[in-house]
């Protein structure tokens, strides 16, 4: 079986802490090496197709940036099952429907929910630049939702959404709905993620790794924490931060931090293998946020036994709960979370423990790559009756 996979990002770029696509791609092969996987990285600009071509894992890889050529290069692959991750509005009418074979969409968050639900990133000094990202939400959520009806007129089309909000948050903000999906979160590699019991010492080390892009990902709330610890906290100093990210909002939040001795900055992006040794050198994940339709950093984190202070919204309560971890709601609850955790390590070591098992439970291989293997065997075999 041949698999076309449309993603916007490179699968093997520099990023890969936040590419879900990577990670899959090679869990697909190790489970069944007669996958035939090609990717087309959609919407890489001012490239030349014919010299990006990379095999990785026996993957290849092409850059693309129309959907002119995402039909040449499907055209020319001839698959027998598309998988396409953040859906693209291009790509209903000069792709969709063109194709004859079936087509089976993962629902990750951005390309399906509304402008408004963005407002935390809305500045008074980019009042067109959000203005033209309304105009073309607006265009996205009308297309997505003709995606819908298509999917329901033919069944030539899946939708595969990573939670339970996810899926109910998308049919509200298109305002259509579908009986053709699953709900499958993404895959968790709990091998390489491995648990190893946490020292007790380990709970005075807090890891946060965090893309700094957006006002999405709530590092804000975590640094306004950290600082309301310093203050009230007479055990502050015993605590050690580590904070990695990159992006536009990183020197405007950090700034603040620069003077303590006992809170390490790091401006960068990480590799898989680096994220796990920070894993192993940690005690508590600090990963609250505004807006999640999973939360992949922090259900790694968690297989590798941290424990996590999240937010108590969004899709976060389906992947954590109080016994594994913290669900809050501001930042005097995450200040306090830290405190409970450094005054009592019995708590810190049940929760280490509960929060690796419950991760288990719920996004191990089994329960992803293997239920989306099946779906898409299902999927093709169905298309050859």
């Amino acid at each position: 079986m041949k698999l076309l996979v449309v993603t916007p990002l490179n699968p093997y770029g520099e990023k890969l802490y936040s590419n879900f696509v990577h990670d899959r791609l090679k869990l697909y092969k190790s489970y069944d090496e007669k996958l035939q996987i090609e990717v087309i990285a959609y919407g890489r600009k001012n490239v030349n197709e014919e010299k990006h071509l990379v095999d990785v894992n026996n993957i290849r890889v092409t850059t693309c940036d129309s959907v002119e050529s995402l039909y040449k290069y499907y055209k020319k692959i001839e698959p027998d099952v598309i998988l396409i991750h953040f859906f693209n509005w291009r790509f209903f009418d000069e792709f969709v429907k063109k194709v004859n074979e079936p087509i089976l969409v993962w629902v990750h968050g951005v390309e399906a929910l509304s402008w408004k639900r963005r407002l935390f990133n809305f500045t008074l000094s980019s009042p067109i630049a959000f203005l033209k990202y309304i105009l073309l939400n607006i265009v996205q959520l009308n297309t997505f939702s003709k995606l819908i009806d298509y999917s329901n007129q033919t069944n030539k089309v899946r939708f595969v959404f990573v939670s339970n909000w996810m899926r109910e948050t998308c049919f509200k903000d298109v305002k259509n709905s579908t009986k053709n999906y699953e709900i499958i979160p993404n895959v968790i590699d709990t091998q390489f993620f491995e648990y190893k019991k946490k020292s007790v010492s380990l709970r005075r080390n807090i890891l946060i790794i965090k893309s700094f892009e957006s006002r999405k990902y709530a590092n804000d709330i975590s640094i306004r924490a950290i600082l309301h610890l310093s203050k009230h906290y007479d055990k502050f100093k015993e605590l050690k931060f580590t904070i990695i990210g990159y992006g536009r909002l990183w020197n405007k939040l950090t700034k603040k931090l620069d003077k303590f001795d006992n809170i390490t900055l790091i401006n960068k992006c990480l590799t898989h293998e680096e994220i796990k040794r920070y894993h192993s050198e940690n005690g508590i994940f600090l990963t609250p946020t505004r807006q999640d339709s999973q939360g992949v950093s922090m259900c790694e984190a968690m297989s590798s036994g941290l424990v996590p202070i999240s937010s108590n919204n969004t899709a976060i309560p389906e992947f954590l709960n109080r016994e594994a971890g913290y669900l809050t709601n501001n930042y005097i609850e995450i200040a306090k979370a830290i405190e409970e955790l450094n005054d009592n390590p019995e708590l810190f070591s049940e929760k280490s423990i509960k929060a690796a098992n419950l991760i288990r439970n719920l996004v191990s291989f089994e329960k992803t790559i293997k239920k989306e293997i099946d779906l898409i065997n299902s999927i093709y075999q169905e298309n050859k009756k």
